[in-house]
């Protein structure tokens, strides 16, 4: 872990130390070091390296990750060059212990772990510990396989690369360190290991840094809008208090999750609903629609929550039987998220249009396509009464014109559906409506769009001096607004090993997605499908949170779509809120 190991060189060490957090981080064994009596030497070192036994191994090289970046890289990417002073990897006996994590850690210019062990991995200081309470000698060879790598990478692009190289060269690395233990074990004798027969470990308290926060990142700032001769959307009055939540605190627990906000009545009426599906979505709408995000612990009070059909405890239970004797519909089997109940919802005015702004807690991605969506798109359509449906929200390019930022209107959807919900019977069909935007709002909504710079691709390490010192980085994307036949609702979950993560399906050049839709999302064709039963127009406003990605294998695709939607989500989400929004006017 030092900055000079290469990816196949070799550490050895007699020491060992815990680095734990989670649920380890308070253990009384944590940041404990043990040392061994045990001492490596170095007699067939020179017998190991040389004569091919531990040839030169190269880290995976710096490839693009978008067709944008194929034109400011080398043809084939960037790649590790081979060291100045050596023709092959080495052995080398470090007088710093191995640090034991209990998570996928690796030391980074940052960390800067390197002061503090010699190498990282899982179960090293697990093993000292037992062998000091058993009185057994030990000792740790640790070939490496991932080099220091450059902290000032995004988290999951550093994780990428370090999976990278050790799935390119992993095999090569422990065959050296195979070679390294032939070495030492060459170098002991009998008696000498006779003689450590019973010793144990010299315990001490190895001072380490906290670990560096993991994705820690701030909510994104608000943008101020110019309207121009448009005037803001004015908000509307909440519901006012209903005879249910009066019943609810009541009856009901004393210490419920009821708020004055919180309401069991039917969602108000309106000219318009608009959907939102995630977080970020939530906040662009109340940055666009609702006046604002300047104050964070206010401005989410100002909506209200949907608790018709969020599941009851068990006083609230009582409730329940007290609305149906009351003659108020059952409660709906919606989930719960997040303490949100099924849903968050606001009314504004835009021009002479009542608008209900409605964030949902329901998605085909968690709930496959089963009742909690249903359910809420019905109450939707039955309750708000509206004569147009826009479903808001981020997604995935199918083409490789829409830059980051860009925001898709579309009037159908298409359910691609694979995995568990594979089987379901809409699979394959189109579903939508007649609607297009008027074709005024197209340049106002593009003239009040934000933009955000790609992300600069770093050398991974140091073994990559031909990189520039500022990275690569394509020129700034220029949102638009595209107007296209379709989008494509394909949720799926996929495994990603390390990463275990739910993901989008994405897409590539040579896909053939953007035949069947401009972007990828989770929940449009279930709109779609619901309002054209019902003859209800409906439209899709999607910002493009993700390019369209170049690596055929689908765990770099997903190292690389999840630091890049993480970049752009909050310019595609607001980008898409604004064109809603424009669009109503």
């Amino acid at each position: 872990m030092s900055p000079d190991d290469r990816v196949g060189d070799v550490v050895v060490s007699n020491a060992a130390a815990f680095h734990l957090g989670d649920e380890f981080e308070d253990a009384a064994f944590n940041h404990t070091l043990y040392t061994s009596a045990w001492k490596p030497s170095d007699r067939y070192q020179v017998n190991a390296e040389t004569a091919g036994n531990m040839p030169l191994l190269y880290e995976a090289p710096l490839t693009a990750p978008t067709p944008q970046y194929v034109g400011v890289m080398p043809a084939g990417g960037a790649r590790p060059a081979p060291p100045s002073s050596r023709d092959h990897c080495v052995m080398r006996i470090s007088s710093l212990p191995i640090l034991t994590t209990d998570f996928f850690e690796f030391g980074t210019t940052v960390n800067q772990l390197d002061k503090y062990g010699a190498a990282v991995e899982m179960g090293d200081a697990a093993v000292a510990l037992a062998c000091d309470q058993a009185g057994v000698p030990f000792g740790f060879v640790r070939n490496v396989s991932d080099p220091v790598i450059n902290g000032q990478m995004a988290r999951p692009i550093q994780s990428l690369f370090a999976t990278s190289t050790y799935y390119e060269v992993g095999v090569n690395t422990s065959m050296n360190g195979a070679v390294a233990i032939w070495a030492l074990l060459a170098a002991e004798t009998r008696a000498g290991l006779s003689a450590l027969a019973g010793s144990h470990a010299k315990v001490d308290t190895l001072p380490l840094p906290s670990r560096e926060p993991v994705d820690n990142q701030p909510p994104p700032p608000p943008v101020s809008i110019q309207w121009g001769e448009d005037a803001a959307p004015e908000s509307l009055p909440a519901p006012a208090p209903s005879k249910a939540l009066a019943l609810a605190r009541k009856y009901g627990n004393p210490n419920s999750r009821t708020k004055s906000r919180d309401t069991f009545d039917p969602l108000p009426a309106a000219d318009v609903a608009v959907l939102s599906w995630d977080a970020t979505t939530w906040r662009a709408i109340q940055n666009v629609f609702g006046g604002g995000i300047q104050d964070e612990a206010e401005w989410p009070h100002q909506w209200s929550v949907d608790i018709r059909g969020m599941p009851m405890l068990t006083q609230q239970r009582s409730l329940r039987r007290l609305l149906q004797k009351e003659e108020r519909d059952p409660v709906l089997p919606l989930t719960e998220r997040n303490g949100d109940g099924c849903g968050r919802f606001r009314r504004v005015r835009i021009g002479t249009r009542t608008v209900l702004l409605y964030d949902a807690r329901a998605s085909l991605l968690q709930d496959g396509s089963a009742a909690p969506m249903a359910k809420l798109l019905g109450r939707i359509s039955e309750e708000v009464k509206p004569s147009l449906v826009l479903s808001v929200g981020t997604g995935h390019a199918t083409r490789e014109d829409l830059s980051p930022g860009s925001v898709v209107i579309a009037n159908q959807a298409i359910f691609l559906l694979t995995g568990e919900l594979d089987g379901e019977e809409d699979n394959g069909l189109s579903f939508g409506s007649a609607w297009t935007p008027p074709k005024s709002a197209l340049a106002k909504a593009a003239g009040r769009m934000i933009r955000k710079p790609w992300p600069a691709l770093l050398a991974p390490s140091g073994s990559f001096p031909s990189v520039p010192a500022d990275g690569y980085r394509p020129p700034d994307p220029i949102p638009t607004v595209v107007v296209a036949p379709s989008v494509i609702t394909a949720p799926r979950r996929i495994s990603m090993g390390l990463f275990g993560m739910s993901l989008v399906m994405t897409a590539t050049p040579a896909s053939g997605l953007d035949q069947l839709g401009s972007l990828i999302e989770t929940s449009d064709a279930a709109v779609a499908r619901h309002c054209q039963a019902r003859n209800l127009d409906c439209a899709f406003i999607r910002g493009v949170s993700m390019p369209v990605l170049c690596s055929e294998d689908e765990s770099v695709r997903a190292s690389w779509g999840r630091y890049l939607h993480d970049h752009f989500n909050w310019t595609a989400a607001f980008n898409a809120a604004m064109t809603a929004c424009t669009t109503l006017y």
